[in-house]
């Protein structure tokens, strides 16, 4: 077994700039030495393999990361630094409350390693924010999300749920996540937030491509949407 109450074992927190790290949290404390990490056992899926979660997420690999190595650093193929995989509930729970030894400020929460001025960025958002102005800007917003106000919005995101299926229905078939989990959503924030209706399409566009770097679908959309630019610029 593989615990909190014993890990980080001495030396695992060794050259803070080599970025050995996890994808939603990073050791900020040093130490002599770097033992030996430990080793997903054999047979298991890639979790830095974006294909691994293709059918869905590989329950029987995290099965057997919770029963033989609940801790435990995955390579990564592409030539990033690496990360841990923490798959055991109460060492989860450890991790995301030591905010002295551990932070999404230091390295942002995605799997891809950053340079400096995109870390900049990630790092005003709220995830990746310290913790004492993560609190006053989550606060800053809090209020609007009170039970008292959701309940007053219900109607309106029920007019818009309405208004979305009978658009589908009419049609007879349609993409379930371009027509409706993501049309969804969409249209709710966009309505919370004031955008106009004729802007959603782009809020919909970035946000895709702001959390899905590493798909092809999306990047392969992003180098299509470029050249379309530069053509109109010449």
């Amino acid at each position: 077994g593989f615990s909190l109450n014993t890990w980080p074992p001495p030396g695992l927190l060794a050259q803070r700039e080599s970025l050995d790290r996890a994808p939603y949290f990073d050791v900020v404390d040093h130490v002599p030495s770097r033992p030996p990490r430990p080793s997903p056992p054999t047979g298991v899926a890639d979790l830095s393999d974006p294909d691994a979660f293709v059918t869905g997420p590989p329950h029987e690999t995290f099965r057997r990361l919770r029963a033989e190595a609940p801790i435990a650093f995955f390579p990564e193929k592409a030539g990033g630094s690496g990360f841990w995989a923490v798959t055991r509930y109460e060492d989860v729970r450890a991790v995301s409350l030591d905010q002295t030894t551990f932070s999404s400020w230091r390295g942002g929460v995605m799997l891809r390693d950053f340079p400096e001025d995109l870390l900049a960025a990630q790092r005003e958002t709220l995830p990746s924010m310290q913790p004492g102005r993560h609190g006053k800007h989550r606060r800053l917003v809090s209020g609007a999300f009170a039970p008292k106000i959701m309940r007053g919005l219900e109607p309106r995101i029920r007019h818009l749920t309405r208004r979305i299926l009978d658009q589908v229905a009419s049609k007879g078939a349609c993409d379930f996540v371009t027509d409706i989990a993501s049309e969804l959503p969409a249209q709710v924030i966009c309505e919370l937030i004031g955008i106009p209706t004729e802007d959603r399409g782009k809020i919909v566009a970035w946000s895709n491509a702001m959390v899905g770097i590493d798909d092809p679908v999306v990047n392969d959309q992003q180098v299509r949407g470029q050249k379309l630019r530069h053509s109109a610029l010449r």
